[in-house]
């Protein structure tokens, strides 16, 4: 009857629309997945990019910790062998620290650290430079492409901000505050020399400073 084909032509073409309405379903469902996906891509990204820093810096102090100095310091000789560039170093160690431990207390000692290491962060400011903690109260800052001059300039600038802090230190022989002591060197990397070697003039400097009364920064 007429009616009757009216009818099935009504639920063939009802079909499509339920087909259309799965589809859009499916595609929501589909979109939901990738955006969830996402979120715990990029979630999962953070969550070990923090891990990485963790294991790159020190506690305390916030800044690199050794075994991320090492490595980076390994790197950035072979990058500037190739390119005949200058590296610079500055050891850093806080003058009388066991004293200033002895007389104020651990806690004070490692807020008196951590100022030091914001004076430290403040004043390496390009990409390439680096400052972490060495071990203990000493410090070592890296300065690719810095010739001689500029880190004695650099040098003489830590240690007044330091020295600035006044931090009080009434055991200490070199002054009524908190100070450091600072050995200064650079090179340029070639193959007949090491990376140690260069380390081992920065602290034959920190040496030379300490020996000379302290607060001083030695080259």
């Amino acid at each position: 009857t007429v009616n009757e084909k009216k009818l099935q032509l009504k639920e063939k073409n009802q079909l499509p629309e339920q087909e259309i309405k799965q589809c859009r379903i499916k595609e929501a469902a589909l979109s939901d997945s990738e955006t969830e996906y996402r979120r715990m891509a990029e979630n999962r990204e953070i969550a070990n990019y923090k891990v990485q820093q963790l294991a790159n810096s020190d506690c305390l102090t916030g800044l690199a910790n050794r075994r991320y100095f090492d490595r980076y310091f390994q790197q950035e000789w072979k990058r500037l062998l190739r390119e005949e560039a200058p590296l610079s170093l500055i050891m850093c160690d806080v003058d009388f620290f066991k004293s200033y431990n002895d007389t104020y207390g651990h806690q004070l000692g490692d807020e008196c650290l951590r100022q030091i290491a914001i004076v430290l962060k403040e004043t390496v400011k390009r990409p390439s430079d680096l400052a972490a903690r060495y071990g203990g109260e000493e410090f070592i800052l890296l300065l690719p492409n810095t010739h001689i001059e500029g880190v004695i300039h650099l040098a003489e600038q830590i240690r007044l901000k330091v020295k600035y802090l006044n931090i009080p230190h009434i055991n200490s022989d070199a002054s009524h505050c908190v100070t450091l002591s600072l050995g200064v060197a650079a090179t340029i990397p070639n193959l007949t020399n090491s990376p140690q070697i260069l380390i081992g003039s920065a602290d034959k400097m920190l040496y030379k400073a300490k020996s000379a009364g302290k607060n001083t920064v030695s080259v």
